[in-house]
């Protein structure tokens, strides 16, 4: 099973973009929606760039959570 992941993961890492209909397909949210939380504006975004993006996004929305 470990060997299926890592192959899967490569496979992940060698594709060029990811498009915001694939990403609200494998998440369950709305494309808008994404796009929204994650500040972007185009319907493709690279892995590397949508890594950044969600990362921003964590990080200024943890101390929302953890003020709660």
């Amino acid at each position: 099973m470990l060997n299926s992941t890592v192959q899967q993961e490569s496979v992940i890492e060698k594709q060029d973009n990811v498009s915001m209909d694939s990403l609200s397909e494998m998440t369950g949210f709305p494309v808008e929606f994404i796009k929204k939380e994650l500040l972007l504006s185009q319907n493709e975004i690279s892995i590397d760039e949508l890594r950044h993006s969600v990362l921003d996004y964590l990080q200024t929305a943890q101390p929302q959570v953890v003020n709660k």
